[in-house]
């Protein structure tokens, strides 16, 4: 795929006000458990109204925005939301292990082990930074 650039743009997340209920409904037949629901609230609030770059990819389809990367002034709120995304990862690495996940984070050692990913309806573009390209 060097050939091939994605779609990325800076856009505002539109993630937050929706209750544990609300998430558990949406996402029902999953298998998450209701703890797992919570830190996905707890996570979406926190990446709520956030202006992100988020990108789009080929690869599966254009189905979902990629989380690309965030301003340097939003680094804490965003490590928060990523903590409470790994409680509900399929792979977590820091299951109920804030600590080691912030030391890792500020060590510049955190791996995610997959890409975050969200909604197409949970972003508001708000300007295209790279037009998707490939080339054959």
């Amino acid at each position: 795929m060097k050939d091939y650039k994605p779609k990325v743009v800076l856009a505002r997340l539109k993630t937050g006000g929706k209750t544990v209920e609300q998430i558990r409904d949406e996402l029902k037949g999953q298998g998450f458990t209701w703890n797992q629901f919570k830190h996905m609230k707890e996570s979406y609030d926190l990446f709520d109204g956030l202006e992100l770059y988020l990108s789009l990819w080929a690869y599966d389809g254009h189905s979902a925005w990629h989380l690309y990367n965030w301003k340097q002034e939003d680094d804490e709120r965003v490590m928060n939301a990523i903590y409470h995304a790994e409680q509900f990862n399929p792979f977590p690495a820091y299951l109920k292990d804030y600590e080691k996940f912030v030391a890792d984070w500020k060590a510049e050692t955190y791996d995610p082990g997959c890409v975050f990913t969200l909604p197409l309806d949970a972003a508001e573009v708000l300007q295209v930074l790279q037009e998707e390209e490939k080339r054959h």
